[in-house]
C-alpha cells in the first residue's frame, strides 16, 4: 500500500474469504452451520485470523479498497451469474468458482462498483457437493 501511495496509486482489490466473519444466514444448511463450518473455522484459525488482520489494515488505509470474500472455492470452466452481497449482509451458499471469483475481481478493478466496502460472492449454478471438493481441495485427491 504504501508503494501504491508512492506512484499515484488508489485502487486496490483484494481476496480474502468469508471465513474472516464466520456468522452464517440462518437459511444455511444445518449441517453446514453447526457441523462442517465449525470444523473448517478452527481448522483454518491462523489462516482466518491473518486475513482478518489484513481487512483491518486495508480498511484503513486512504485507498479506493474493495474487499472480496469468496466462500469455498472450486474449479469451473465458465464463469455463471453468481450472487453478490455487500457486508453485513450474508448469502447462503457454500461455494464459489474459481472463475467467478476472477469475473467478481476484474469488474472490481475496472469498474468501481463497491468501494470501500466488503463483497462476498457465492457461485449458484453448478456447485459440487461438500465432499467432492472436500476431497479435491483438503485431501488433493481425484480431478
Amino acid at each position: 500500500m504504501a508503494a501504491m501511495s508512492r506512484h499515484g496509486l488508489r485502487r486496490l482489490v483484494c481476496v480474502t474469504s468469508i471465513g474472516v466473519h464466520p456468522e452464517l444466514p440462518p437459511e444455511e444448511r444445518f449441517f453446514f452451520r453447526k457441523v462442517i463450518g465449525p470444523i473448517l473455522l478452527a481448522m483454518g484459525r491462523p489462516l482466518y485470523e491473518d486475513a482478518r488482520r489484513m481487512e483491518e489494515i486495508v480498511q484503513a488505509a486512504d485507498l479506493d479498497w474493495t474487499i472480496v470474500r469468496p466462500s469455498g472455492l472450486f474449479d469451473a470452466t465458465t464463469v455463471t451469474e453468481y450472487h453478490i452481497a455487500v457486508a453485513p449482509q450474508r448469502l447462503p451458499g457454500m461455494f464459489t468458482s474459481r472463475a467467478d471469483l476472477a469475473d467478481v475481481l476484474l469488474r472490481e478493478a475496472a469498474d468501481d462498483r463497491h468501494v470501500r466496502a466488503c463483497i462476498e460472492v457465492i457461485t449458484t449454478q453448478g456447485t459440487p457437493n461438500y465432499a467432492t471438493v472436500f476431497l479435491k481441495e483438503a485431501l488433493h485427491t481425484g480431478k
